[in-house]
């Protein structure tokens, strides 16, 4: 049962009673599908990229709505060429995070190290880039966890109003804390959390707890 006010009832009746077009976010996540691809073998050249994107429901939605993919106009030329600047781009963000190996042609693709355990265990690009850089042996425990949780798999992470306090006074018993303007960031709060779970200290908020669970579940794949 819906309560709303009467001038919006015409509004709410068609938002549940008609079905509105749903688009694709797979642009904006390309990376990650065409490394899959490219170590599962699906995909070893540039022309498989193409005729990959062409089966997925981000190509039913380019050809229907181009505009919300900021494409001006509709013909096969320009939807073309939108898709070969797209793959290019792509492909060379994965060569440039070693993800990927192209031959001199730069046509050839297949797979690195770096790029099958990005894969395998679902790692953001960036995120395996920066491991690929920063990870040494010498690397302390507390620099060791501030390098996980500064990875974007934590940009999700949410910060409630006025939780701000209640990460300050966890920063205080934790082995590692943080400064308080640190208090606002997820990073910070992931950071504040692993170690509050990791020295069994209790948590104000239930909130929290069920942020803790996410966010371990995080770090045990990105270790």
């Amino acid at each position: 049962c819906v309560y709303i006010e009467k001038s919006k009832k015409d509004f709410y009746s068609k938002y549940l009673n008609q079905a509105f077009p749903v688009e694709s976010s797979f642009h904006l996540n390309i990376d990650s599908y065409i490394n899959a691809e490219i170590v599962s073998g699906t995909i070893s050249n540039k022309q498989e990229c193409i005729e990959f994107i062409g089966w997925t429901y981000f190509f039913r939605r380019l050809v229907r709505n181009p505009a919300f993919y900021q494409i001006n106009g509709s013909e096969n030329n320009v939807i073309q060429k939108y898709l070969m600047n797209l793959i290019d781009t792509t492909i060379n963000r994965l060569v440039e995070s070693k993800c990927v190996e192209t031959d001199e042609s730069g046509f050839e693709l297949r797979p690195t190290v770096i790029g099958e355990v990005a894969s395998e265990y679902l790692i953001d690009l960036h995120t395996i880039t920066v491991f690929a850089s920063r990870l040494q042996n010498t690397l302390s425990f507390a620099s060791l966890l501030r390098l996980i949780t500064d990875c974007d798999e934590f940009r999700q992470v949410v910060i409630r109003q006025n939780e701000e306090e209640y990460l300050f006074g966890i920063s205080k018993l934790v082995p590692v804390g943080v400064q308080r303007p640190e208090c606002d960031s997820p990073f910070a709060k992931a950071f504040l959390l692993i170690q509050a779970y990791l020295n069994r200290i209790p948590l104000p908020t239930r909130e929290l707890l069920s942020d803790v669970k996410v966010i371990i579940e995080i770090v045990l794949r990105l270790i």
